[in-house]
């Protein structure tokens, strides 16, 4: 299986234009087509009050580490992080390989398409939990679930985001994540 770095991809809820870490710009270089700019993205513009931030290594033993707290409160609950993408994803993908760790939560990595979607931030996800010991997972896109309607079909051709986000329950986030790859059959 061949195996291309990935970054985190997303374009909703902008809350920060943080620039780029070491980490992030080899992931957008590789995969993305191009430069693009780390962001992060909370509950706020609809009155939340979650909060993330990204901090990178750029030592032997790169991570991207998020910190933050999800709330539900005042209609909020969830923060993500994600880079636009700059080119389309091979057909030939078949999901998504990285290592985490962190404290003992679920996280979810969601995966958003390309076109018009009802609501607009209908998105598919997939569960992963983390402990204080670094994990590899293996996700295949065929185990995501909807969440709204998109009217393009789940392929990777028409992904548009892949993010990793904290949703849905009051928690705090401390996770970690390295090693971000696509798999592919090729």
């Amino acid at each position: 299986m061949k195996k291309i770095y990935i970054v985190f991809l997303l374009s909703m809820f902008i809350n920060s234009e943080e620039e780029n870490s070491a980490q992030c710009n080899l992931y957008t270089d590789n995969v993305m087509g191009g430069k693009s700019t780390l962001k992060i993205y909370t509950d706020d513009v609809m009155g939340g009050k979650s909060n993330l931030e990204e901090n990178s290594t750029s030592s032997s033993d790169e991570y991207i580490h998020l910190i933050g707290e999800v709330t539900t409160k005042n209609n909020g609950g969830f923060v993500r992080m994600g880079c636009q993408s700059q080119k389309e994803l091979s057909k030939s993908a078949k999901g998504l390989k990285f290592m985490a760790k962190g404290n003992n939560e679920a996280y979810e990595i969601h995966i958003t398409l390309s076109g018009m979607k009802l609501p607009p931030w209908s998105f598919f996800r997939k569960e992963f939990k983390v402990n204080e010991e670094w994990q590899e997972f293996f996700i295949e896109f065929n185990d995501f679930e909807k969440y709204g309607y998109s009217f393009k079909s789940f392929k990777p051709q028409n992904f548009r985001e892949i993010a990793f986000a904290g949703y849905g329950r009051d928690f705090k986030v401390d996770l970690f994540l390295k090693d971000i790859e696509l798999i592919t059959d090729k």
